[in-house]
């Protein structure tokens, strides 16, 4: 996590020029994507799609035949388990030990584990948190945000990409960045090489 998506949508647009809100909002914007923090939005929807825990299975197994992907489950940098998610899911139990959401949640997490899939993400530790807390729907992503923005903001990025030019000027962009008083080398990136 270094350098994810939203952080680096930051940098990019900070590099430009762009006022601290311009930055957070291009941050955001890459944020809400479900391949990044709207994730836990599709597993809200796969939650809603299964109801009660008794259709848990039911509905990954419906998933998965029409060839969706199981939204909340897997992650390139966590083969073995997302660490973020034992923490959220064990405050979420605590607070709402009986809440019918967390058991149906429960059912698909066993489900998707009982047919051989990928390990549940933060993802469902979000929808976890947010059923927990009784939040509305779509909630999830303003919690992964509201994690992240003081690093956004207040971290240094910001700064640092304000001293680099990270704007594509064509499909052979180099990435550049120029050495800078707070201890970060030099780097240079040829993104036709990653």
């Amino acid at each position: 996590h270094e350098l994810n998506a939203s952080t680096f949508a930051a940098r990019v647009a900070a590099s430009t020029g762009a006022d601290l809100h311009a930055c957070l909002s291009a941050a955001l914007a890459a944020l809400s994507g479900p391949r990044h923090g709207g994730a836990s939005e599709h597993v809200e929807r796969l939650l809603h799609e299964a109801g009660s825990p008794a259709r848990a299975a039911i509905a990954v197994g419906e998933r998965l035949r029409r060839g969706e992907l199981l939204p909340g489950f897997g992650h390139p940098l966590y083969p073995q388990g997302d660490p973020r998610l034992p923490p959220l899911w064990a405050r979420a139990q605590a607070l709402k030990p009986r809440s019918a959401r967390l058991r149906t949640l429960q059912a698909v997490v066993d489900a998707v584990q009982g047919m051989g899939r990928p390990q549940a993400n933060i993802d469902v530790g979000l929808t976890a948190t947010c059923a927990a807390l009784e939040l509305p729907p779509g909630m999830g992503p303003a919690i992964f945000a509201i994690g992240r923005l003081a690093g956004w903001a207040l971290g240094g990025g910001l700064e640092v990409a304000m001293a680099c030019d990270l704007r594509l000027a064509s499909s052979d962009a180099v990435f550049g960045m120029p050495e800078v008083k707070v201890g970060i080398p030099s780097v240079m990136l040829d993104i036709n090489d990653a």
